[in-house]
């Protein structure tokens, strides 16, 4: 069996951030306070089901960025 695979979720939050999403609409999305997004951005670790869905929406909104910036 393997260990899992660590995420920097603090770089992940940092840049949703540089794309436009605050801490507040990261928390809107996924259901909780801005003071717990505040908290993985300092180093905390979220739980299981959280972490999945903001390595989806750093995914999507990123590559979707990144997508408009090479069309440029």
């Amino acid at each position: 069996m393997t260990d899992p695979t660590p995420h920097d979720f603090a770089s992940m939050i940092e840049d949703l951030r540089n794309a436009g999403i605050s801490h507040y609409k990261l928390g809107v999305m996924l259901g909780r306070q801005t003071v717990q997004v505040q908290r993985w951005a300092s180093g905390s670790q979220p739980k299981h089901y959280e972490g999945e869905c903001i390595i989806a929406i750093h995914a999507t909104i990123c590559t979707q960025l990144q997508t408009e910036l090479l069309a440029q």
